[in-house]
């Protein structure tokens, strides 16, 4: 089989989405767009200069919710789920993280 030097456009994983008074968190499928390493160095270090909606709609192509991903289902996202920004934001970079470890 031949390899390919291009990273696949997006990436799966699943959300850890901590819940008030539930013993088990919520397990949410995401698809994630890839960043190259100058895309993710500016991503990381410019996260302090961006609201979390904007950095989730930099990172999030897809997930299991039934509303589409968008500018208005994110803020919905975090208006619900408060502090849902950490964990989706972490396990993205923990799976660029094992990526970049892999090659």
């Amino acid at each position: 089989a031949k390899l390919k030097i291009a990273v696949d456009p997006t990436f799966q994983a699943t959300v850890s989405i901590p819940l008030a008074g539930k013993a088990e968190p919520l397990q949410v499928g995401f698809v994630f767009k890839s960043m190259l390493r100058d895309e993710l160095q500016t991503f990381v270090d410019k996260r302090s200069e961006r609201t979390d909606e904007d950095t989730l709609n930099l990172i999030v192509h897809a997930w299991d919710f039934d509303e589409p991903v968008n500018a208005e289902s994110i803020a919905l996202l975090l208006q619900t789920y408060i502090g849902v920004a950490k964990p989706i934001v972490e396990k993205f970079l923990d799976e660029i993280a094992k990526a970049r470890l892999g090659n």
